[in-house]
């Protein structure tokens, strides 16, 4: 099975490639296939996706051109993909500190997914929350993360 043969023959169109990235039965080689995809929405696809393995991961991350909506997202489930190693997590955690001044929400919801991730450490975690722009409701929810992965003494 390739990637062309999942496809229709004729009158491609960004749809399909959406499409086929969405489903949750492709095989990793397929996924890995579709993260290199000229598509932001694909790539994003490919990041949530069951089968993406850590090569389509790391394609997804280094393909950039991602918008400021966009990357938010990708690094959100970049975090949260349970295919991603630790060497991955830590350019997220990276990106999503740089970005902390824009697009708040999005770039939250990626802090607090890396929280949860035991790859990182309890301290490059605690890091994050004295990072400029961190609010202290933010603060709260990473130390909660934390504390939920490790325990209440661990968190502070």
């Amino acid at each position: 099975m390739d990637l062309e043969s999942l496809l229709p023959a004729h009158d491609r169109s960004p749809a399909d490639y959406a499409r086929l990235a969405r489903d949750p039965g492709l095989p990793a080689p397929i996924v890995r296939e579709l993260a290199a995809s000229e598509y932001v929405f694909v790539r994003a696809a490919v990041a949530a996706h069951p089968n993406a393995d850590l090569p389509a991961l790391r394609l997804v991350w280094e393909a950039g051109g991602y918008d400021d909506y966009d990357i938010h997202r990708v690094l959100r489930l970049l975090a949260q993909h349970p295919g991603a190693d630790r060497a991955l997590l830590l350019q997220v955690r990276q990106e999503a500190a740089r970005r902390l001044g824009a697009a708040v929400e999005r770039t939250h919801a990626a802090l607090l997914a890396l929280a949860a991730r035991p790859e990182l450490s309890g301290e490059e975690v605690r890091d994050l929350t004295n990072l400029p722009g961190v609010s202290r409701r933010l603060r709260r929810g990473i130390l909660a993360v934390l504390a939920a992965r490790t325990g209440p003494r661990d968190a502070r």
